[in-house]
């Protein structure tokens, strides 16, 4: 038989031992070398993918810097050379106010910065903002959405001024009273903003604890308290990391988050719970922030009305007049917080039996906000009310009919869907206290006659408030004398819905109203 080819081989290698030993180490080591070769080829590749990625995410966050650095310097440009400018008391007179020169800030903008859409709608999201900010609501929707115009048609980048951008929309939204429409943006955002999100690290933490705050916010005022209540104790909780990390000062983000969780355990009842959360809140504060701090006075406000459900009343009295004395120092002689301390004040002070101490206190908050606030703002409106109270409590009942009346009265401008309970407590009021005076049925129906005459006098054709302001009236006359004078008075109201600057708001206010006075019929 033939030899095999593996028998000839291995017959050949003992013959020859030190070649083939030398042929195999040689092997050994070009394979050896191959594998080291491609293991520092790819460690090396590694480090310089590693190198480019590090170079191009320092060019990106330079880039960005410049970036932010450009805005910041166009609108702080913008704002001390194209707004106060133009508020030039030589051109404009002496009594010029920055709000004049806001006017028409837009189309100067607009003009500067054409051909720089990104800066543009930087600015054009500030102004916006300012204007919120000033109370004027319709130039700030006006200029958001010119706003939004300018970065949809130029399609610029999502980044960080897109996130203030929507942020803007949902604030506006709530001070439109749009709060369904507003959660949903805000909702949108802090789910954004969260790790994997769409704009995940484009807003800093401080800004993602503020617009968790602002979600919460919206959802209390909407008064959907079980939705807002986990969110505020996550929000609590993601404030006293920040807080322990340095990257937001201490105290005052965090004790505002724990009123208003503190609030919502008030509302729903659990007085007891409120006030073991917000004892430590405010010992805390006045360690952090100080005893005369905005954020510690306002703990211990809230703090105050807790004790005074829980009928602790001395004990809520004492620490009114410590805060009334603590607001006095902080703020100036009108500021609208004294004037919260003094109801608050006043309050506790009637609790504890001291009527006419706490007529004294109610009656200088409503001096304070007949000087800064207009007719239907709600603390001018509970001022108004309970002074009336005192009066009563007190025998004043000829001081009290017309106090009785400016609080009508204020309700029929301010009293919206849902506010129908209200209008009618105080119409009940007056009406029982007209009654007290000795006050007949002609005289009452001659008397509120003139009062909703007068209120339906001051919102002519084509004013925002007609439509609302009927629609109360409406109310008030359909439940005081015949419910089918109120329905003729919802005719008129709807008329005036064409003229409303909120048209939808205002035909559920007339909706509600007609059911009820239906039924009254």
């Amino acid at each position: 038989r033939r030899p095999t080819r593996g028998y000839l081989m291995a017959k050949d290698a003992r013959r020859n031992r030190l070649l083939v030993g030398a042929a195999a180490v040689i092997v050994i080591l070009l394979v050896s070398g191959a594998i080291s070769l491609s293991v520092l080829y790819y460690r090396a590749q590694r480090d310089r993918d590693a190198a480019v990625a590090g170079r191009s995410a320092a060019e990106k966050a330079t880039a960005d810097a410049k970036r932010q650095a450009r805005r910041l310097s166009v609108v702080n440009d913008f704002f001390n050379n194209g707004v106060l400018t133009a508020a030039n008391p030589a051109q404009l007179g002496y009594s010029v106010k920055v709000v004049d020169a806001l006017a028409d800030a837009e189309s100067r903008a607009e003009a500067r910065l054409k051909d720089e859409p990104d800066l543009l709608v930087t600015v054009l999201n500030r102004l916006s903002q300012v204007n919120r900010l000033i109370g004027k609501s319709d130039l700030a929707r006006t200029i958001a959405d010119r706003a939004n115009e300018v970065w949809t048609e130029n399609k610029l980048p999502v980044d960080s001024e897109r996130v203030f951008m929507l942020r803007q929309n949902g604030q506006l939204l709530a001070a439109e009273r749009k709060f369904d429409q507003a959660e949903v943006v805000m909702n949108d955002l802090v789910e954004g903003i969260k790790p994997g999100g769409k704009y995940d690290g484009l807003v800093g933490s401080a800004d993602q604890l503020g617009i968790q705050s602002e979600l919460c916010e919206m959802l209390q005022a909407n008064n959907q308290q079980a939705k807002a209540e986990p969110m505020l104790k996550a929000a609590i909780t993601f404030a006293q990391e920040l807080e322990d990390k340095g990257d937001i000062s201490e105290g005052y983000p965090a004790i505002n988050l724990i009123l208003s969780l503190g609030a919502i355990m008030a509302s729903n009842g659990r007085n007891q719970e409120a006030a073991d959360l917000l004892g430590p809140a405010i010992e805390k504060a006045k360690l952090r922030l100080g005893p005369e701090h905005a954020g510690t006075l306002a703990a211990l406000n809230n703090y105050c009305n807790v004790l005074l459900k829980l009928r602790r009343f001395d004990e809520a009295a004492g620490i009114a007049l410590q805060v009334l004395d603590g607001t006095r120092k902080a703020y100036a002689p009108d500021h609208t917080m004294i004037g919260i301390a003094l109801i608050t004040a006043a309050s506790a002070q009637s609790r504890t039996g001291d009527a006419q101490r706490a007529y004294d206190l109610i009656t200088e908050a409503e001096t304070l906000f007949r000087k800064t606030k207009s007719e239907g703002d709600y603390y001018l409106d509970r001022a108004v009310d309970i002074r009336a109270e005192y009066c009563r409590k007190l025998g004043r009942i000829e001081e009290a009919i017309p106090i009785y009346e400016a609080s009508l009265y204020g309700t029929l401008f301010s009293a919206r869907k849902g506010e129908q309970p209200l209008l009618i407590e105080r119409l009940g009021k007056l009406t029982k206290i007209y009654r007290t005076g000795g006050i007949d049925d002609d005289a009452i129906y001659t008397r509120l006659n003139l009062l909703t005459n007068r209120a339906t006098d001051k919102v002519p054709a084509g004013n925002r408030s007609r439509a609302r302001v009927l629609a109360n009236i409406a109310r008030v006359k359909g439940e005081a004398f015949d419910p089918k004078i109120g329905i003729d008075l919802l005719v008129k109201a709807r008329e005036a819905i064409a003229d409303s600057g909120e048209p939808q708001e205002d035909q559920l206010l007339i909706d509600t109203v007609a059911e009820i006075l239906a039924k009254l019929n």
